[in-house]
């Protein structure tokens, strides 16, 4: 499937009038359907006169598409295939480097541009320059026609093309404010997340394991830890921790609580600085008793 039958004609810079008579007329709902339909269709719908099916082709061309067979139209419009008598610009004397602006803007004859009057001063591609040589072609042809743009029309022009230019670079600057507006607003959701994860994984790994200590012979119990106070050993599954580095071993571990087992049995709960001295006092003697 074609990214073009996801955009909407309802999305295209078209009038409301234009939308509804492709919808109602010829059932196009997207630009695919659109550029499937054949540009004689298109000129022959109903309600679609010279200036909305001008207003049509400006739009896909700005789009960097065209209309179907709108070549081969004109082409047949030019040899008079149609039946009509008339004659194309570049026929009457015209330019290519004058009449090709026109062309895209659907002014092919003399009646077309007769139409336009003053409008075709204005239409895209027509500069102050083009359209002086416009008027002053038609006054060798001794046709009446608009003079082109006066001191005052041309200043005008300038600024509303100036206005346009700056309307398009405000509205690209918002979409862009809105985007990073966007994004730092998603960029400070995930960090709170993080944030959040961190303390949850925190506080989970932080009672994981308690740890009991034999200070006689320095053997350590690793347990499970339970919501139980203190240190229940017969109700909890462990290990046991019998090596010379086991205070390293031990460090590595998420050990919430620390406990010694004393000479009556008796389990008391002791700090992790005071699990570290009790550790290097057993490394100590466990050196001494094995002569290193």
């Amino acid at each position: 499937m074609s990214y073009l039958s996801f955009i909407k004609i309802s999305d295209l810079h078209l009038s409301s009038t234009l939308k509804t008579i492709l919808f109602k007329e010829l059932g196009l709902v997207t630009l695919e359907d659109l550029l499937n339909t054949d540009y004689s269709t298109l000129i022959h719908t109903k309600g679609i006169g010279k200036k909305r099916i001008e207003e049509l082709n400006q739009s896909v061309t700005s789009m960097g598409y065209k209309l179907k067979n709108l070549q081969e139209v004109i082409e047949e419009f030019k040899s008079g295939k149609n039946g009509l008598e008339v004659k194309y610009l570049e026929e009457l004397g015209f330019s290519l480097s004058i009449a090709s602006p026109l062309y895209k803007n659907n002014i092919y004859t003399l009646e077309d541009l007769i139409s336009c009057g003053k409008d075709v001063y204005r239409l895209r591609g027509i500069g102050v320059k083009k359209g002086k040589a416009i008027w002053q072609k038609m006054q060798e042809l001794n046709i009446p026609f608009p003079k082109c743009f006066d001191d005052l029309d041309q200043s005008l022009n300038q600024v509303n093309d100036e206005n346009l230019h700056f309307k398009k670079s405000l509205e690209y600057k918002r979409c862009l404010l809105q985007k990073y507006k966007l994004a730092n607003q998603l960029k400070s959701q995930l960090l709170e997340e993080q944030r959040s994860l961190d303390k949850q994984l925190e506080k989970e790994r932080n009672s994981l394991y308690s740890l009991l200590i034999d200070g006689r012979g320095g053997v350590s119990y690793l347990y499970d830890n339970t919501d139980e106070p203190g240190l229940n050993a017969s109700s909890m599954m462990g290990f046991l921790i019998h090596s010379n580095s086991i205070k390293e071993f031990v460090n590595q571990l998420p050990i919430s609580k620390y406990y010694i087992l004393g000479e009556n049995q008796e389990i008391v709960e002791i700090t992790k600085r005071q699990a570290d001295f009790l550790y290097d006092q057993i490394l100590e003697y466990n050196l001494r008793k094995n002569g290193n």
